[in-house]
């Protein structure tokens, strides 16, 4: 039997915490995000870098 877990913002640590919980306990709980928007949480940080044509090689090149 699945536990119910609801997590309540659709922000990037909202997001982050449901990633980290699937990663650890994938069929434990049966998860509900309450949030105000109407999309999925998308990675607000990287996407003025996006925005400005910034692609993902770019940061790896940087991070290694």
């Amino acid at each position: 039997m699945t536990e119910r877990l609801v997590v309540v913002g659709n922000g990037m640590a909202a997001n982050r915490v449901v990633l980290e919980v699937l990663a650890r306990a994938p069929d434990r709980f049966e998860i509900t995000v309450l949030g105000d928007e109407q999309r999925p949480a998308y990675n607000r940080v990287l996407l003025s870098g996006l925005l400005s044509g910034v692609t993902l090689s770019d940061f790896n090149s940087v991070l290694t």
